[in-house]
């Protein structure tokens, strides 16, 4: 796949949501393209995934059916969550085309919220993950990675352009 242009990352989203996630979430769904399951229609991150459209685009998205900016709100709701992340957990021990699932829902988010948090967003339960230390797969790691050197380079290019260091700002 390729990521370099509008229309790659367009058709990365359309496969991912037409194929990938229907699939994935139907218990008819012959798993021999995965790699360490049988069947995965039954773990608890899959079961709650739920399709939604933005009400600005009206462009259809996956999100977890529970409103990530509340998952402290009750014990329910922090149980939800932790059930949640105990599936996702699960499905980076799964493999397909090379990589982890959960790194495939990773790029997903990246793509379609962009990492950023909101009630409808998958970005909350990445965080719970590296905030955890748990292994989440290389990823993220070199997302981080890849800002951290931007943003670094950012404040370099700011001082040096500018005469203005970032930390007095």
């Amino acid at each position: 796949m390729n990521f370099n242009n509008n229309d790659g990352i367009a058709n990365f989203k359309r496969f991912f949501e037409e194929y990938f996630i229907r699939n994935l979430t139907n218990p008819e769904f012959d798993a021999t393209d995965l790699i360490g399951v049988e069947s995965i229609a039954n773990n608890d991150f899959i079961r709650n995934l739920v399709i939604d459209i933005d009400s600005k685009s009206g462009i259809p998205f996956f999100k977890l059916d529970i409103n990530m900016m509340q998952i402290e709100s009750g014990v329910e709701a922090q149980t939800l969550y932790e059930t949640m992340v105990n599936g996702l957990e699960e499905l980076d021990n799964i493999r397909y085309r090379g990589h982890s699932l959960t790194e495939w829902f990773m790029l997903y988010n990246l793509i379609v919220n962009k990492n950023r948090y909101g009630e409808d967003r998958l970005t909350t339960i990445f965080k719970s993950f590296i905030d955890s230390n748990k292994r989440v797969g290389d990823l993220y790691n070199r997302y981080y990675n890849f800002i951290g050197r931007i943003d670094h380079e950012y404040h370099d290019d700011l001082e040096r352009v500018l005469g203005v260091n970032y930390n007095d700002i």
